[in-house]
C-alpha cells in the first residue's frame, strides 16, 4: 500500500493529496458516529 502511495505522490502535488484527505475527514465528521474510516 505504501508503494502505491509513493507512486501517487509522484504524480499528484502534495497539496492536492492533503486537500483530498481533509475533504474525506470533513465528510467523516458530517456522517457522525458512522464516519469512521480505515486508516492507511
Amino acid at each position: 500500500m505504501r508503494e502505491l502511495l509513493k507512486e501517487i505522490k509522484k504524480e499528484i502535488p502534495e497539496s492536492k493529496i492533503l486537500r483530498g484527505r481533509y475533504r474525506v475527514e470533513e465528510i467523516s465528521k458530517n456522517r457522525g458516529e458512522n464516519g469512521q474510516t480505515n486508516g492507511d
